[in-house]
């Protein structure tokens, strides 16, 4: 797990394809964010939209990437969480249904170097066991 890591939330999109920005729901807005992983998942705190949380049940895969709508930084210096939204959000018109539901793609640009590999490997490290979906509280956390 990892502790607060300060970072730019770039954007989420339909899985697959980076240039289709979901805007429902704040996902499209870029923003200053704070990303912390925890057993259960991943917090993106993001200032001036809404927090995000993807339960550690919902993550699908953690890769890097050059790039995705919003942002083009080269190398693979975006860490990409591909997860799959909840039943209670599948009301989200992404135009990308599939027979296992909508996954989506949330872009991080991490502020150091280091924290980059932390994330991505924190991140894999929730796809390879079983873990809870509670969402940490300031007195968990």
């Amino acid at each position: 797990m990892t502790g607060p890591l300060d970072a730019t939330y770039v954007s989420s999109t339909v899985a697959g394809d980076w240039l289709e920005r979901v805007v429902a729901h704040d996902l499209g807005a870029r923003s200053r964010a704070v990303v912390q992983v925890f057993t259960g998942g991943v917090r993106i705190q993001r200032q001036g939209a809404t927090d995000l949380w993807i339960a550690a049940s919902a993550l699908r895969a953690a890769t890097t990437a050059p790039g995705m709508a919003g942002k083009y930084v080269g190398g693979d210096g975006l860490v990409v969480l591909t997860w799959q939204l909840p039943d209670t959000a599948a009301q989200l018109d992404t135009g990308a249904q599939s027979d296992t539901g909508t996954q989506l793609d949330t872009g991080l640009r991490p502020r150091r170097a280091e924290d980059r590999t932390a994330l991505l490997d924190a991140a894999r490290g929730l796809l390879a066991g079983p873990s809870t979906t509670t969402i940490p509280t300031e007195e968990t956390a």
